[in-house]
């Protein structure tokens, strides 16, 4: 089917076309459906934190590449610590953003997974 040429019509009005892009959907959601469901309850786990374990875990008030610095080194410890995939980590990053981790650390994060 990806070989073939049809118009736009076409593939929208064929059955087997829509039985590909299912089969398709099926499969990736089999791939992915445990490292999502592990990265939400990752998540939610450490969200029960307290807020105050966070604001010692990020520099919060200090000269300005400080903090950027300590957010790119840290993200990928946490990244590593609690490598799920990178959709599972997605949840994560929210969490850690929400705790104080400045956007260089949530980029730093996301990227080894």
């Amino acid at each position: 089917m990806a070989g073939e040429s049809r118009s736009l019509r076409e593939r929208i009005t064929s059955v087997s076309a829509w039985s590909e892009v299912a089969h398709n959907f099926r499969g990736d959601w089999e791939m992915l459906w445990k490292e999502i469901t592990v990265g939400f309850l990752l998540a939610g786990f450490v969200a029960q934190f307290d807020r105050g374990f966070f604001q010692s875990l990020f520099i919060r008030h200090a000269p300005a590449p400080l903090p950027t610095i300590e957010n790119v080194i840290v993200g990928p410890l946490v990244a590593m610590l609690s490598f799920v995939c990178s959709v599972g980590n997605v949840p994560l990053a929210a969490v850690l953003w929400s705790g104080g981790i400045g956007f260089a650390g949530v980029l730093a994060f996301l990227s080894p997974t």
